[in-house]
């Protein structure tokens, strides 16, 4: 079930019923309120509670969207932004605000990450193809394998492999990435320039 609660007041000021549980946590975006359900479905609801849209993937979902674009209000009707997570069926989505598939890409196993998305500069130029700032998605699967995907195409930018499965979530800090593994390490990788 997902609940909307008055912060100030502690009631509920509105809930929907999902027709499995609900593992990944809730995204709040210009537009509306984005659920993920262990059902395959992802759900987007307006401030009210109300059905905006629905998109199915090909498995469940445990991977917590993530967004990234314009700030803009939900009056806005020409809002940019990029929904990115993972799922069981070894894809990582990208979509619309409205819900519709920007791109998919296939991952060597499930994705319980969430992903997370950054700015690159001139300084990470390994990864952009342009002189100016390029956007990454950092994502891992299961199998332990970290994949840096161009967050308007999903093209690869880069891939790297740690030795164990991961279930936890990537930070990214300037020019460092943080990631825990099941092999009982964390792990600091530096995104590094290379001509």
């Amino acid at each position: 079930r997902l609940l909307a609660v008055d912060a100030a007041e502690h009631t509920i000021l509105w809930s929907q019923q999902c027709p499995k549980p609900v593992f990944a946590s809730p995204l709040l975006t210009p537009t509306g309120i984005i659920c993920a359900c262990v059902d395959g479905w992802v759900y987007c609801f307006d401030f009210q509670g109300l059905l905006l849209w629905q998109f199915q993937t090909g498995a469940s979902v445990f991977s917590s969207p993530t967004f990234f674009g314009a700030e803009c209000d939900s009056t806005s009707s020409d809002c940019i932004g990029h929904i990115v997570f993972g799922t069981h069926d070894k894809c990582v989505y990208c979509l619309s605000l409205n819900g519709e598939l920007q791109w998919s890409f296939p991952a060597d196993g499930q994705v319980y990450s969430s992903p997370f998305v950054a700015e690159l500069n001139a300084n990470h130029g390994s990864f952009c193809d342009k002189r100016d700032a390029c956007v990454a998605v950092f994502v891992w699967s299961t199998l332990g394998t970290l994949y840096v995907l161009d967050l308007h195409s999903g093209v690869r930018l880069a891939s790297y492999s740690l030795p164990g499965e991961v279930f936890s979530s990537p930070v990214v800090v300037d020019n460092k990435l943080f990631i825990g593994c099941r092999n009982d390490y964390l792990y600091s990788l530096e995104i590094s320039y290379r001509k």
